[in-house]
């Protein structure tokens, strides 16, 4: 940590939820504990001094980042209500490597690690014709249930 101060004893832990870590900078002393990286302890640092590293490993996990949410509700004469909610989602983990393949993608179970597999949401308990639809306009109804 860069500091102002002296520091006496400094231990820095990097959990990266996984044990493929491609590379580290490796400052004495070091050291990978399962999905952990541990910079230290280092005694009696000088103040304003610091050294760079960097940690590089595999994230496939899908990460999701709401760009924009609009939700309109019509309320009827009737008491009816409808709400839509226009949520755009945009996959900011990891890209894909080449060209995307439907064949590929079903044909091998380790294929779309990367992929949304499925989007948890909070829908009232009266929720019905619930569907999605993609960025070229593709319509789907969705399987949802009520988790307890």
């Amino acid at each position: 940590v860069y500091s102002l101060y002296k520091t006496t004893s400094q231990k820095t832990t990097i959990q990266v939820g996984t044990k493929k870590v491609e590379s580290f900078s490796k400052l004495n002393p070091t050291s990978q504990i399962d999905t952990s990286i541990v910079y230290g302890p280092y005694k009696n640092i000088a103040p304003l001094s610091f050294n760079k590293l960097s940690v590089h490993y595999e994230n496939n996990s899908p990460f999701l980042v709401v760009e924009n949410l609009e939700r309109s509700i019509e309320v009827s004469h009737w008491g009816n209500i409808a709400i839509e909610e226009k949520i755009e989602i945009v996959h900011a983990g990891a890209k894909l490597k080449g060209s995307f393949s439907r064949y590929e993608y079903q044909r091998e179970s380790s294929s779309g690690l990367s992929s949304v597999k499925s989007f948890k949401t909070i829908l009232p308990a009266t929720a019905s014709d619930v569907y999605y639809r993609d960025e070229i306009g593709n319509i789907s109804t969705s399987h949802y249930r009520v988790l307890v």
